[in-house]
């Protein structure tokens, strides 16, 4: 039986030491020499992943009926909220559900010279920023806003519409185009760079899993290209840097859910994604936005407004 004591002594300021003492200990028994005890120990990391998942999911699942207020009250104390969202049950915020439903698409609108960025979502309203150059994101532009449309109907539930706004607006029809008001707008979120690797440490075909600011991460390099996603079944704390990758899937070795690795998605008609982190290669080493910050978004004021020019 555990030492009570034990437990008394993991302080709120050291649960994250924690969960990264645990990771740590995962990886050193995937690696014991003898193989019958690696075997067993993955067992039964399994069995308590998956113990674990279930009761953890019926309890938020109850909790959620009894009102979001009572949810958020529990979620306060760090080591619930810390537990949670290992077990990736964390509920997320409406802007972090329409990042998550726009990934996919987020590869398809950068080769096209175009990105996008979610600047707010009210009410089910999507508000966007999507901008681009070229004479192929010019003729794409209008598909791109029904994969847009279409990508945040599948993924976000409470999705109603799409507000685009553009960093200038003409004046003429802006009481009737649909466009967020200027003075809305104020601050963007950009996404924060952080090098993690040498690219010549990835090697193609392979998966490795690195920490970053906290962060588990699966890295892969595949015809060339690198993914990033969080180290973590989707439900669960176990890492995936264990996994069989064949051509373009990804076996879990806990729970033998099959993964896209260009994309996330799961192939064994399953639900879920893997969590895509975003990752760009610099100066030769890979690096993944862990963080966002706000940047003051300027725009000019519309004459005849307050603050503009006429008024």
């Amino acid at each position: 039986m555990a030492d009570q004591s034990s437990a008394d002594h993991v302080s709120g300021e050291s649960l994250e030491q924690v969960a990264r003492q645990l990771d740590s200990l995962i990886q050193t028994f995937e690696q014991h020499p003898i193989v019958q005890v690696r075997d067993q120990v993955m067992e039964m990391l399994g069995l308590i992943d998956g113990l674990h998942r279930q009761g953890l999911q019926r309890l938020v699942e109850a909790l959620k009926t009894q009102g979001p207020e009572l949810l958020d009250q529990v979620l306060a104390d760090p080591a619930v909220h810390l537990l949670l969202m290992l077990y990736d049950l964390l509920p997320p915020d409406p802007c972090e559900q329409v990042e998550l439903a726009l990934e996919p698409i987020g590869p398809y609108i950068a080769s096209l010279g175009g990105s996008l960025e979610v600047l707010d979502v009210v009410g089910g309203v999507v508000h966007l920023h999507l901008s681009g150059s070229g004479n192929d994101f010019a003729a794409a532009r209008a598909t791109l806003l029904h994969d847009i449309e279409v990508a945040l109907r599948a993924g976000f539930p409470a999705f109603r519409s799409i507000e685009v706004r553009e960093k200038v607006e003409a004046p003429a029809g802006a009481g009737t185009a649909k466009f967020i008001p200027l003075q809305q707008i104020r601050t963007i979120k950009r996404p924060v760079f952080t090098p993690v690797l040498p690219v010549e440490s990835l090697p193609p075909g392979t998966l490795k899993g690195v920490e970053a600011e906290g962060v588990r991460v699966l890295l892969c390099k595949l015809d060339g290209d690198i993914y990033a996603y969080r180290n973590a079944c989707p439900g669960s704390i176990l890492p995936l840097d264990a996994s069989q990758l064949k051509d373009y899937a990804l076996l879990c070795p806990w729970h033998n859910c099959v993964y896209d690795i260009r994309t996330g998605k799961r192939l064994d008609g399953g639900n879920g994604w893997l969590q895509v982190i975003p990752v760009a290669v610099r100066d030769g080493m890979i690096q993944l936005a862990l963080n966002v910050e706000s940047a003051e978004f300027r725009v000019p004021q519309i004459p005849g407004t307050p603050g503009g020019r006429g008024s």
